[in-house]
């Protein structure tokens, strides 16, 4: 059984990133990924990305949405699960 991959999304945050990045999260979600890590700059950016998520997908499963200052909890979180 081979390890699942793990995807980490990241960019400059401007404006014409955040849509692309959005529109690659949403085909690998689609496309059966899990577990995957997207990071955004602060909680209005998160927030917005979650709205984003919900309505193209309508849900965000699969998907977890982090802000930088959150991320080294997240990884702390990740290697203890692991």
């Amino acid at each position: 059984m081979t390890a699942p991959s793990r995807l980490l999304f990241s960019g400059p945050f401007n404006a014409g990133q955040r849509d692309s990045v959005r529109a690659l999260v949403t085909e690998r979600a689609a496309s059966g990924g899990r577990d995957i890590l997207y990071v955004v700059p602060n909680g209005a950016a998160r927030r917005a990305a979650a709205a984003d998520l919900l309505r193209r997908r309508g849900a965000t499963f699969g998907i977890r949405i982090v802000t930088l200052s959150a991320l080294p909890r997240e990884i702390e979180r990740r290697a203890r699960v692991l």
